[in-house]
């Protein structure tokens, strides 16, 4: 076998892992800690189980997609091709995943009304909140912020066109600074930004520029400001980490990630993670629909 695809079968096989950790952990979040805290606890005699923080898996997503999403860019031939591919990927599995949401609500009565023309209407947008509508489930929450890197990293990559993209991480870190700290950081404009979680996916793309032996001072002073980021803490998590803890976490996620991405090192990579990596984008999509219930909708 060729070694040059066959390191590049196990570098995806390793980020293949990582999603796989990461989609166990946002389920294990959404089946324990956030089923206790919607229903009240389990009835006696109980059962003492929770996971607390793992919906801090999403932050690993959102350093793999900066990683991968960057990658694929550069190997597209145009900005149709590339937004061809992302939406083969993405809203196939977005509405199957939107019609066992609804079938399981009106079967179970978790959604109220299930069959809210408009809201389904907005919901297959993927970012119904940018249309002032209530996401069919909880879960959909990050799809508006991947979506809005897909479109910003599309517009500066293909219109664009930078030689490098520090200078457009750089400057779209602080824009993102601008809008979550000043007046004029409207709601809609934030997300249409990815603003609370733009120093995760330029995490991802930095760590894309070591691998591909293309990394320059500059590429460690964009990290260096996207890490520093991490200092402001989460951003409205239900289980919030003190500020320190969560920039370790970070740390590690980027770690792990230049770990499963370095041609000279394995990781041990099991079975079963692999298969949940490969199903973990729809995997993610159906985490919340049975812990749904007509309490929390109103509050998502």
């Amino acid at each position: 076998m060729n070694p040059v695809r066959a390191t590049a079968s196990r570098r995806l096989e390793g980020l293949d892992a990582l999603r796989g950790l990461a989609a166990v952990s946002v389920m294990a979040y959404h089946y324990t800690s956030w089923y206790s805290w919607q229903m009240g606890g389990h009835p006696e005699p109980g059962v003492s189980l929770a996971f607390p923080y793992g919906n801090y898996g999403v932050e690993l997503f959102f350093i793999i997609s900066g990683f991968v999403i960057f990658m694929t860019l550069e190997r597209s031939s145009s900005a149709a091709g590339f937004l061809v591919s992302r939406f083969a990927r993405l809203w196939p599995a977005f509405l199957a995943s939107m019609v066992v949401t609804i079938l399981s609500g009106a079967i179970l009565g978790g959604f109220g009304p299930p069959f809210d023309i408009a809201r389904i209407a907005a919901n297959l947008t993927m970012a119904p909140e940018l249309l002032n509508a209530q996401a069919l489930d909880g879960s959909y929450w990050s799809l508006q912020y991947e979506l809005a890197f897909y479109f910003l990293g599309g517009f500066v990559w293909f219109v664009l066109r930078p030689r490098d993209p520090e200078l457009s991480c750089a400057v779209w870190l602080l824009a993102s600074l601008a809008l979550r700290f000043a007046s004029f950081g409207r709601v809609e404009l934030i997300q249409l930004a990815a603003a609370p979680f733009s120093q995760l996916f330029v995490i991802g793309i930095m760590l894309y520029r070591f691998h591909a032996g293309r990394a320059t001072a500059s590429t460690w002073a964009v990290m260096t400001l996207a890490f520093a980021m991490t200092l402001f803490g989460p951003h409205a998590a239900v289980n919030q980490l003190p500020v320190p803890w969560y920039s370790c976490m970070i740390a590690c996620f980027a770690a792990l990630v230049w770990l499963a991405t370095t041609p000279r090192v394995r990781l041990p990579l099991i079975a079963p993670l692999l298969f949940l990596g490969r199903i973990s984008y729809p995997l993610s999509l159906l985490s919340g629909v049975f812990r749904t219930n007509r309490s929390e909708v109103s509050d998502l």
